[in-house]
C-alpha cells in the first residue's frame, strides 16, 4: 500500500509541475485544493484538474470553464442553445462533454486515461492536451455566443 500512495503522489506532483509550467508560459496562477489543481487567469477560473487512481491506470479529469458567473437569464438562454447540433458536433469532435456545473457555470470536461507505464511521457502529453482543451473551450464560448446572438435576432424579428 505505501508504494501505491507514493506512486500516486509522484503522479500528482508531476501533474502539478505540468500546471506550473503551463502557468509560467501563459501568465496564469494556480493553487491546489485537496486533490484538485485550480488554474486562474486574471482572477477568473480557467480550468481545474483532478486525478482518479485505479489498479492498472489513472484518469486525469480536466474541466475548463466556458462561462462563469452567469445570471439566471443568461443561464436560461444558454440552456436553449447549448444542445444544438453544431455545439454537439464540436464537443464530440473535441472528445469532451459539456454541462452546467451549477446555475452559474457552464463547463467543458475532458477525461485523459493513462497507464502507469506512460509516466515518462505524461508531462509532455498533458501540457499539450491542456493547451488544446483551453483553446477548444474558448472556441466553444465563441460558438455559443454566436448562437445566443442569432437567437436574440430571431426573437427581435
Amino acid at each position: 500500500m505505501p508504494n501505491t500512495k507514493q506512486r500516486n503522489r509522484k503522479i500528482f506532483l508531476l501533474i502539478e509541475s505540468t500546471i506550473n509550467d503551463f502557468c509560467k508560459v501563459l501568465g496564469c496562477s494556480y493553487y491546489t485544493e485537496e486533490e484538485a489543481i485550480m488554474v486562474q487567469l486574471e482572477g477568473f477560473d480557467l480550468f481545474y484538474v483532478y486525478t482518479e487512481f485505479n489498479k492498472t491506470n489513472y484518469i486525469i479529469n480536466i474541466v475548463c470553464m466556458v462561462y462563469q458567473d452567469l445570471t439566471i437569464s443568461k443561464t436560461a438562454k444558454l440552456k436553449e442553445v447549448y444542445n444544438s447540433e453544431e455545439i454537439a458536433k464540436f464537443v464530440n469532435e473535441a472528445g469532451a462533454s459539456l454541462w452546467f456545473l451549477d446555475d452559474t457555470r457552464l463547463v467543458m470536461s475532458v477525461i485523459e486515461k493513462a497507464t502507469y507505464s506512460d509516466f515518462a511521457i505524461l508531462k509532455s502529453k498533458l501540457l499539450l492536451g491542456i493547451y488544446a482543451y483551453v483553446i477548444n473551450a474558448r472556441k466553444l464560448k465563441d460558438k455559443l455566443g454566436d448562437l445566443l446572438a442569432d437567437s436574440e435576432l430571431v426573437r427581435v424579428n
